[in-house]
């Protein structure tokens, strides 16, 4: 009599094991799933520059694939989520206003 009960006590562990581990392995594979589907919609929203980027040595504007010249701003703005805002650096201020008398009088 105890063999049978063992027998029966032994198939309801492993179903319940059974059971609980494919339980496990679903949560697991969404969990997986969710992870790739984040995954791509990141990548989708990520844009590269890669490659060679024909550039000007002296004005510093970039060649397009249609071969026109565009500022360096407008085509990292059109190929990437990158934007732009301006300023002027300290060296640049002096070789643009050293001279005037504004200027020179606002440094003191």
């Amino acid at each position: 009599m105890w063999k049978v009960l063992f027998n029966r006590a032994l198939a309801l562990f492993a179903i319940w094991t059974t059971t609980v581990l494919t339980l496990k392995r679903r949560a697991i594979e969404e969990e997986r799933l969710s992870s790739v589907q984040e995954a791509k919609q990141l990548l989708e929203e990520t844009k590269i520059l890669r490659g060679l980027i024909p550039i000007c040595a002296s004005c510093k504007k970039i060649r397009d694939d249609r071969g026109y010249w565009n500022q360096l701003e407008s085509y990292i703005e059109k190929h990437s989520d990158a934007r732009f805002s301006h300023g002027i650096c300290r060296e640049c201020q002096n070789k643009l206003y050293g001279d005037q008398d504004w200027y020179t009088k606002g440094k003191r």
